[in-house]
């Protein structure tokens, strides 16, 4: 999975892959069952999940950590959904993430958070999560000299 594209659009609800761009605008898919397309416009406000981090206490956390822990957490500890109460949801990402900085962080945010971890979840395959295809000398043609 590349979390460089997926994005989040202001205004729009759930989360979009990126299929096109040009000088003006680029197509997005949403990442549901009705993977609607539609042009954005490069003024819009648009957050690539790559580049998305929660505050922490010390330097903060790439979102891409936080849901491959979560994935990895789900047989130990059940995610709960973004209607969840507020405290429930301190607690999980607590349990996540323990020096979340709990001042910067809303709840508002761990909402979002947590609807982008279901939606990922439902529609890609998170064990992939942090893998790259590195390119080894196996793989790599063979040139002969002449």
């Amino acid at each position: 999975m590349d979390f460089k594209k997926i994005l989040n659009i202001s205004g729009q609800a759930g989360l979009y892959s990126l299929i096109a761009s040009n000088k003006t605008s680029f197509i997005v898919e949403s990442i549901d069952e009705s993977k609607k397309r539609m042009p954005v416009s490069i003024a819009s406000k648009v957050a690539v999940l790559e580049e998305v981090s929660v505050y922490t206490t010390d330097e903060p956390a790439l979102l891409k950590t936080i849901i491959q822990t979560m994935f990895e957490q789900k047989g130990q500890t059940t995610v709960p959904t973004n209607e969840a109460n507020p405290e429930t949801l301190k607690n999980y990402l607590a349990t996540v993430l323990p020096n979340y900085d709990k001042e910067r962080v809303y709840v508002s945010d761990i909402k979002k958070l947590i609807k982008w971890y279901h939606i990922l979840n439902a529609h890609f395959d998170l064990n992939t999560i942090g893998q790259t295809q590195a390119t080894t000398t196996e793989d790599a043609p063979l040139v002969e000299a002449s």
